[in-house]
């Protein structure tokens, strides 16, 4: 067994959960996956993977070594573009992970069209709007919406989106339209975890910015749903500009308190910090920035 191809092997397995998928991932039998991580294991003189007949998970020498697989992994991928020169010769997997909105609406486009100038390129596309610990799950390249809290990560500005209030013009005709922030508390409103407090807005009134509380009977935790209630004309939401912005262009939904500002949030490209980047992380973050910046988002 080559050392190489048993520690792809391994990686793959491990992502994937299952000796069948992992072996899917490679393009190989299921009975070679499995032979390629037993010869890795015997070479280590360790277990790498815990197995049952329904289930399959690392041990603790299993998840220090795939940390170490990923490294190594990458660095040869960087030797050899290195030796070919050429960013055309970019290849393997590529982790990346977005909000689920933003990710569907403008990061999935840009994958396709990021792998039409490196077709042998993977990229593995994580689309969730769950907090992401990069190094834990392997990660190169995530995209976050706010202000970072960890200050071991490097950011790279994509752009920004401010949080808008709008509803459907049929819940207006039956409820009447807030004229200020404070009337909220009178209305429905969704109410999405995603925002630290998702029982109350920010609005800046007189300078100073006012959480507003906010009632009603739908928790949601993504932005898109939120859109989806509103549509319906059940309740007012409050979601990024890029969701709604062909909503309220269109009519089907209303902006309301505009001239009481929310936050404004920045969108942004992180990656650890690293001795080196991989030429493939160096060149994807290289064109999302260059792509956004053409096409910036609403706001």
């Amino acid at each position: 067994m080559d050392l190489i191809d048993g520690m792809k092997a391994f990686v793959a397995v491990a992502e994937a959960g299952s000796f069948t998928a992992g072996a899917d991932r490679l393009g190989m039998s299921k009975k070679l996956a499995s032979k390629y991580v037993q010869l890795l294991e015997a070479r280590l003189y360790t277990q790498l993977l815990n197995r049952t007949t329904r289930t399959l998970s690392l041990t603790d020498s299993g998840r220090r070594y795939l940390e170490r697989c990923y490294k190594l992994l990458e660095d040869l991928e960087d030797l050899e573009a290195t030796l070919n020169d050429n960013e055309v010769s970019l290849s393997g997997l590529l982790r990346v992970s977005a909000p689920q909105s933003y990710g569907e609406l403008f990061i999935a486009p840009l994958v396709a069209d990021f792998l039409k100038l490196h077709p042998k390129l993977t990229i593995d596309l994580r689309l969730t709007d769950r907090y992401i610990d990069l190094a834990n799950e392997g990660i190169d390249v995530s995209i976050r919406i706010g202000e970072l809290k960890d200050s071991s990560l490097i950011a790279r500005r994509l752009g920004q989106t401010e949080l808008w209030t709008f509803g459907a013009p049929q819940y207006f005709e039956k409820h009447g339209i807030p004229k200020k922030p404070e009337d909220l508390k009178g209305h429905q409103c969704v109410r999405d975890s995603n925002y630290r407090d998702g029982g109350s807005w920010p609005y800046v009134v007189n300078g100073k910015i006012q959480n507003i509380l906010i009632h009603g009977g739908v928790l949601v935790n993504s932005a898109a749903a939120a859109q989806n209630i509103a549509l319906r004309g059940n309740a007012i939401g409050l979601a990024p500009d890029y969701i709604i912005a062909a909503d309220i262009e269109s009519g089907r939904l209303v902006r309301l308190l505009a001239e009481y500002p929310t936050a404004v949030l920045p969108i942004q490209t992180v990656y650890l910090q690293q001795r080196h980047l991989s030429p493939k992380v160096r060149a994807f973050i290289d064109f999302l920035v260059q792509e956004t910046v053409q096409t910036p988002t609403p706001g």
